[in-house]
Protein backbone atom coordinates (compact mmCIF):
# COMPACT_ATOMS: atom_id res chain seq x y z
CA UNK A 1 0.00 0.00 0.00
CA UNK A 2 0.96 3.54 -0.76
CA UNK A 3 2.82 5.67 2.38
CA UNK A 4 1.37 9.07 3.03
CA UNK A 5 3.21 12.19 3.61
CA UNK A 6 1.50 11.98 6.94
CA UNK A 7 2.52 8.96 7.76
CA UNK A 8 6.77 9.51 6.50
CA UNK A 9 6.85 12.32 8.34
CA UNK A 10 5.21 10.71 11.54
CA UNK A 11 8.00 8.00 10.82
CA UNK A 12 10.38 10.87 11.02
CA UNK A 13 9.57 11.22 14.12
CA UNK A 14 7.76 14.65 12.63
CA UNK A 15 9.27 17.48 10.49
CA UNK A 16 9.30 21.32 11.02
CA UNK A 17 7.47 23.04 8.37
CA UNK A 18 10.43 24.39 6.45
CA UNK A 19 11.96 20.48 6.63
CA UNK A 20 9.18 18.86 4.92
CA UNK A 21 10.58 19.19 1.64
CA UNK A 22 13.07 16.75 3.18
CA UNK A 23 10.34 14.55 4.27
CA UNK A 24 9.48 14.51 0.67
CA UNK A 25 12.81 13.29 -0.60
CA UNK A 26 12.85 11.11 2.63
CA UNK A 27 9.73 9.58 1.30
CA UNK A 28 11.54 7.66 -1.60
CA UNK A 29 14.15 6.24 0.69
CA UNK A 30 12.01 5.08 3.31
CA UNK A 31 9.72 3.17 0.80
CA UNK A 32 12.41 1.71 -1.43
CA UNK A 33 13.72 0.17 1.98
CA UNK A 34 10.25 -1.06 3.08
CA UNK A 35 9.73 -2.66 -0.28
CA UNK A 36 13.51 -4.17 0.01
CA UNK A 37 12.14 -5.64 3.17
CA UNK A 38 8.59 -7.18 1.92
Amino acid sequence: RELTHEEITASLGGLPKHKRHCAQLAQRVVRNALEGRG
